[in-house]
């Protein structure tokens, strides 16, 4: 075996290693994000907005089921015309009801969603 042959033997096993990576990202990306995702609705009052990222550009939304409560969640908006029925909901300090999708894995240019609203 010359080193002409040694070459094309390691890349045929660097491109085999990538390519299994590859599909291993895609497996757990189907089958794994599934397990451990949540969605659902959540009732109540926008308590902050803000928009954040220089990349990749999120707003995001922070609520609280009722004014009195400690605990405050944290969703992303998806679309500009939704988080101007945000800021109104917050200027407003009416309750709102959304529905949320937040998968298991959140990559940096993805987000919690919000889908609806009431």
């Amino acid at each position: 075996m010359d080193l002409e042959d040694i070459g094309v033997v390691v890349l045929c096993i660097m491109g085999s290693l990538v390519a299994l990576g590859i599909a291993a990202l895609i497996i757990f990306g189907i089958f794994v994000s599934s397990f451990g995702s949540a969605s659902g609705e959540h009732t109540g009052i926008v308590t902050a907005s803000e928009n954040t990222g220089i990349i990749w550009h999120t707003d995001s939304a922070y609520f609280k089921t009722n004014a009195q409560s400690s605990q405050e969640d944290k969703y992303c908006v998806t679309g500009p015309s939704f988080y101007a029925q945000i800021q109104a909901a917050q200027s407003s300090q009416k309750e709102m009801t959304i529905t949320y999708s937040n998968p298991l894995i959140v990559w940096a240019w993805q987000c919690i969603m919000m889908t609806n609203q009431s």
